[in-house]
């Protein structure tokens, strides 16, 4: 890895790794998961899957430090509040676009903030509703 690299990422406090299936393969994505550990920010690395299920798309380094996909196996194992999965873009029946988005902004923005996730959802809701009323509001006159 080259020295601004690594100097990019000592001057980082987060690491957010766009995961697909050549993810893993990525020696050069590891080398710097690794560095952002061994700086005491594993906390701070933050995944967001493209494509592929997490097992096949996180790399290895990512879910040995945290037991990933221990459980029951299902998708709910990796997104969470704490472990490195932090958002997922994949395309899913019923959503929108612009809602998987949203939700994927909601929760990196959670994430690097330290706010939990449905806080920070709760308050996004109520200023759509907000904005939509005054919308309408305009329209009638």
């Amino acid at each position: 890895m080259q020295d601004d690299a690594k100097d990019a990422l000592r001057a980082s406090r987060f690491l957010v790794v766009v995961c697909s299936r050549l993810t893993p393969g990525s020696e050069r994505i590891v080398q710097e998961i690794d560095l952002f550990y061994q700086l005491g920010r594993s906390g701070h690395v933050l995944a967001v899957l493209t494509e592929g299920e997490p097992k096949d798309a996180l790399p290895a380094i990512l879910l040995e430090r945290h037991k990933i996909g221990q459980s029951d196996g299902s998708d709910n194992d990796f997104v969470d509040d704490e472990g490195p999965l932090a958002a997922d873009v994949r395309p899913h029946a019923g959503f929108s676009l612009t809602k998987i988005q949203r939700i994927a902004r909601q929760r990196l923005t959670a994430r690097i903030l330290g706010v939990p996730f449905a806080d920070l959802s709760r308050i996004d809701a109520r200023s759509r509703r907000r904005k939509s009323r005054l919308v309408t509001r305009r329209r009638r006159f």
